[in-house]
Parts: structure tokens; C-alpha cells; sequence
């Protein structure tokens, strides 16, 4: 679904892929009740830290908060994964 690059402040970088394991847990633990739909139409640094997160922690990647990760990782996510359009959002091929 999503594929994101971790860059840490050595320089070392991790690749994670969100799945719709951690979709599901992004939607579930949501405080605003948001959706997958949410994710893809008005796309924010804040949700795209905290999906790469929960695919970090459920890799093993990371183990700490989220508070943590989002100041040790740099967050890189190809935009031509997710492109929006009328009926929502694909990938261009």
C-alpha cells in the first residue's frame, strides 16, 4: 500500500511497507474516527508518520513512541505511489 523510506541521523535508511495490517490499526486508533479514504485525500506529514510508525513497530524496526520516531527518522514516501483522483487514488502505471 505504502512504501516508505526511514533515513535516521546517521544517515542509515530502512525501508517499511504499510500494509493493511497497519492501515486497519491507523484507522482503529484514530481520535477523529478517520478512514483509509482520509489518508489518501488529504494527506498530512502527521498521518504519514504515524502509518510509518505503526509499520516500523510491527517490523521490528522501532520499539519506542511515536514522539520518538518522528524525531529520530526522516520520512520519505514516493508520490507517485498515491496519486488522487476523482474516484480516489491510485498508482500510475
Amino acid at each position: 500500500m505504502f512504501t516508505f523510506k526511514l533515513t535516521d541521523e546517521a544517515g542509515e535508511e530502512t525501508e517499511v511497507k504499510a500494509d493493511s495490517r497497519d492501515v486497519l490499526v491507523w484507522e482503529k486508533t484514530s481520535k477523529s474516527n478517520e478512514r483509509y479514504i482520509d489518508l489518501l485525500t488529504e494527506m498530512s506529514l502527521v498521518k504519514f508518520y504515524r502509518l510509518a510508525h505503526i509499520a516500523a513497530k510491527r517490523q521490528g524496526v522501532v520499539t519506542g513512541k511515536l514522539a520518538d520516531f518522528e524525531t529520530d527518522y526522516v520520512l520519505e514516501l514516493d508520490h507517485e505511489d498515491v496519486l488522487p483522483t476523482n474516484a480516489g487514488v491510485t498508482k500510475e502505471t
